[in-house]
């Protein structure tokens, strides 16, 4: 009985934990997905295309902890503060400053698709969606 006791007490914790980090580890930008949704719209996608086919943007990584999170793309990191302010088993929306100097937060809405998530991005054609993927692998710190 003591040990089942214990098991629950394990459990409820990590249960909570995945509660408040929903995103937390490390995930890796999915090329092949994203290219996909950007060729479902219809007009001019040549700018979106040529950078994601460009050989930097395969390499692009994103580590969330509980209230940061930190890009690592070739040579380049950047890391920022983000609060959850809803969270269900199909997605999240965080907020957070876009640019340091911003004076509003941007809201972000993440749609969890089995081990990857979606973010839309809006060009002048429409909404497309980047996909990263969870990678059970840490990023070397630059």
């Amino acid at each position: 009985m003591k040990t089942l006791s214990i098991l629950f007490i394990i459990f409820s914790f990590s249960v909570e934990a995945s509660e408040l980090c929903p995103l937390e580890g490390y995930w890796k930008f999915d090329k092949h997905q994203t290219l996909q949704s950007l060729y479902k719209l219809k007009g001019n996608i040549e700018t979106p295309r040529k950078i994601l086919t460009s050989n930097t943007s395969g390499d692009l990584y994103i580590y969330y902890d509980c209230n940061q999170y930190t890009i690592t793309s070739d040579d380049w990191t950047n890391t920022t503060n983000y609060k959850v302010l809803s969270f269900t088993k199909n997605g999240i929306t965080i907020k957070y400053k876009q640019l340091p100097e911003d004076n509003e937060n941007t809201l972000k809405k993440i749609s969890f698709h089995g081990n990857c998530f979606t973010t839309p991005i809006t060009i002048n054609n429409g909404t497309y969606n980047e996909f990263y993927c969870r990678t059970s692998f840490s990023v070397p710190k630059l």
